[in-house]
């Protein structure tokens, strides 16, 4: 009479312990870096900030500094115009998988799901952080020149806090356009989605608040995510102040990657 044995093999719980969060935030940085629009997303945002800062240097100094501000917002007035690219790579972090069908291999990797969200989330904030910190100092580098003696500073306590602020505030759209995404799941839908969160609604609300004499329809347009959060850059802060503008914008981004989360736990994928 023999015993039936069997070899001892690779338990499903010892699977599931291959899948930590800093593999899976490993992988989506692979993914992030390989594909090319990544590279020209950033090299268009690098581009709108330090182009808009070195052509209003140009300006300022051709005509005597006048009409043209010299202090540190003269070096992120390209922000807006270069927060547009890093809102769409948001976008595209997701749908760009749901397009081409690789969400599923991604989920069957990652089971749980959530921590690829997670992950996401940490490589595109990151990314976009350093960008934006990158993308001041670079202004500062181009218009250092330009402006001689009346140079914006970066060591006094504003500018500093809005060399971090561009970095935060840059981090906080790309996480806006992935929650989006996230929760629309289309390119184009969550394009114009993410755009006209940032740009469209603020000057309906405003328009609106102005046409109707009704002030706290303009009021409630600082409230919203861009608005609040751009509030950091400024030298003058509105009434939020810089840094309780950017927690409106984290408590929105919470509420929206929250509830991406929520969808991504009970969709189909």
């Amino acid at each position: 009479m023999s015993a039936t044995t069997h070899a001892p093999g690779p338990s499903s719980a010892g699977a599931r312990d291959g899948v930590t969060l800093a593999r899976v935030v490993r992988s989506e940085r692979i993914k992030l870096f390989t594909l090319r629009s990544t590279w020209w997303t950033l090299a268009l945002t690098l581009a709108g900030v330090v182009g808009i800062a070195a052509l209003l240097a140009v300006v300022t100094a051709a005509t005597g500094g006048v009409g043209g501000p010299t202090d540190v917002t003269s070096l992120t007035t390209g922000v807006l115009l270069g927060q547009i690219p890093v809102a769409v790579l948001g976008v595209l972090t997701i749908t760009g998988e749901h397009a081409t069908g690789a969400v599923r291999a991604t989920m069957t990797a990652v089971p749980r799901r959530v921590p690829v969200l997670v992950a996401k989330a940490v490589v595109l904030a990151a990314t976009a952080f350093v960008l934006g910190v990158v993308g001041v100092l670079l202004s500062a580098l181009v218009t250092l020149p330009l402006y001689g003696a009346d140079a914006p500073s970066l060591l006094d306590g504003t500018g500093a806090r809005v060399v971090v602020g561009t970095g935060l505030y840059l981090a906080g759209v790309a996480l806006l356009g992935l929650a989006l995404g996230w929760l629309v799941r289309g390119s184009a839908g969550g394009v114009a989605l993410v755009l006209a969160v940032l740009l469209f609604l603020p000057s309906l609300l405003m328009l609106l608040g102005s046409l109707l004499g009704w002030e706290w329809v303009s009021r409630a347009a600082a409230y919203l995510p861009g608005e609040a959060g751009a509030q950091v850059l400024s030298v003058v802060p509105g009434e939020l102040g810089p840094w309780g503008g950017l927690g409106v914008m984290a408590l929105w981004l919470v509420v929206l990657l929250g509830a991406a989360a929520l969808v991504l736990r009970r969709r189909d994928v």
